[in-house]
């Protein structure tokens, strides 16, 4: 939860941002600017209030409580991509690509639930597994991307 809590607020806000001011057909730079603005003059005021004082009141409870509200959100997201990725494909004879996705994302879970129940003696060990899931990750997918661009049927008619 380390790396969620800095970059998951963020992120959770951008996108639903972004989903409005798509929905309302409003341009997102703009009003990102705005939002950013309006931030920094609420931001100096609490500080100059000294508002500071009041963090006491937030509890490690409250802190893992959105945290946990932040990994249901991203589990939701990734789920509803990998449903997008099999109703939406281009050819319904060729579905490589939404199971190439299905098959990334189960092996990146598996993965993670086998490095994460490793007892905390082996941290080490851990690191090296972690840095080698991400170095086969993308040697994978260079791979793949690498052989779908050299066997593209179609437009070898136009070569």
């Amino acid at each position: 939860m380390a790396f969620i809590a800095p970059t998951g607020l963020t992120l959770a806000f951008i996108s639903g941002l972004f989903r409005f001011c798509t929905v309302q057909n409003v341009p997102f730079f703009p009003i990102y600017a705005w939002v950013g603005i309006w931030t920094s003059i609420f931001m100096v005021t609490l500080g100059a209030a000294g508002s500071s004082k009041l963090i006491r009141y937030c509890t490690r409870f409250t802190d893992e409580v959105f945290n946990a509200l932040l990994s249901m959100n991203f589990i939701y997201e990734a789920l509803a991509s990998l449903r997008r990725n099999f109703l939406l494909v281009a050819d319904p004879m060729n579905l490589s690509m939404p199971f190439v996705s299905l098959a990334m994302a189960i092996g990146t879970f598996w993965s993670t639930v086998k490095v994460t129940t490793m007892e905390q003696t082996c941290l080490d060990l851990c690191r090296l597994v972690l840095c080698l899931l991400v170095v086969g990750t993308f040697s994978f997918l260079s791979d793949l991307f690498q052989s779908q661009r050299a066997s593209c049927v179609p437009c070898q008619q136009f070569c």
